[in-house]
This record gives structure tokens, sequence and C-alpha cells, in this order.
């Protein structure tokens, strides 16, 4: 279901190129939103999480690309992003409540993510840092300073497996 809208656009042939001007219309207002709203809030960078998985095991990204989404976004925007390792999965985090999620949302990308997590002990899971454009220093000193506060240096356990 949340495929579908892809799908349907694919199968049906595409977008005239009118449509895609429209979109690319869309985008160009999205970005300036964004730019706005970060300087009217004076912000030097967004903090998020890297995904809302922990690294993916290798051939798995095709099963799970909106897990993507969280990053996606600099990419859309066309701004610089970084990504720091914080922190490792423990023992008692590996899980993905499947029954406590919505019922429209248990579907085959949820079933995904419920596998990946149940076998992420030692996975890294990181933070990334978003700055507007042209902010590329900005975002490499606040990695930094993430990872001389955080000091990360976990070799994760998962990928020695």
């Amino acid at each position: 279901e949340r495929r579908g809208g892809l799908v349907k656009t694919v199968r049906s042939g595409g977008i005239s190129v009118y449509e895609y001007w429209q979109r690319l219309a869309d985008l160009s207002v999205l970005r300036k939103s964004w730019a706005k709203m970060v300087e009217a809030n004076d912000y030097v960078a967004i903090l998020h999480p890297s995904l809302p998985l922990p690294a993916l095991f290798c051939g798995t990204s095709k099963d799970l690309t909106a897990a993507c989404s969280y990053t996606l976004l600099a990419n859309l925007l066309l701004w610089p992003e970084g990504t720091v390792p914080v922190t490792t999965i423990r023992k008692e985090e590996q899980c993905y409540p499947f029954e406590e999620i919505p019922a429209n949302q248990r579907d085959e990308f949820a079933r995904n993510a419920q596998m990946t997590m149940a076998e992420s002990e030692g996975l890294p899971m990181g933070i990334s840092v978003l700055c507007p454009p042209y902010r590329d220093e900005v975002c490499l000193c606040i990695m930094k300073k993430i990872e001389s506060l955080v000091e990360f240096s976990a070799k994760p356990s998962a990928y020695m497996k």
C-alpha cells in the first residue's frame, strides 16, 4: 500500500512533461520554505536520526527503502548532511513491536523492519546533522563536536559475525 503510488505511476507509463515541471516547481517551493523556516528561527543545524532502524544488513536496503526517508530530505533540499555513529543496539533493544503499530502499517516494510531489528544487537545507530546550503563546514564542525562528546569507540560486533 505504501509503495502503491510509485508503482501506479511507473505502470501507467510515468508522468507528462507538464506534470514533471509542476513537480520541479513544487520542489522549488519546498526548498524555499525550508530555507525561510531555518532562517526565521536562527537554526544553525537540524539533528535527526540517521535511520529509524540500525545499519541495514547487506542486501536488505531494497526492501527497506522507506527507512532512508530522513536522509532523503537532504538530497531533496540540496543541503549538506553528515552522519555520526553514537551508539550500538543493545540486546534488549532489538525488537520491532509489530503488534503495536497501526493495522494499516503492518505491511511488508514493517515485517522487514521487524526482521532487521531481530538480529540487530551490536549494529551502530547514528544521528545526522543537516545544515542550510553552503554551510558544509558548519556541518562538519558540528559532527566533530558530537564525535568528541559521545566518544563512540565501539567496534560493532554484528559486523564481526
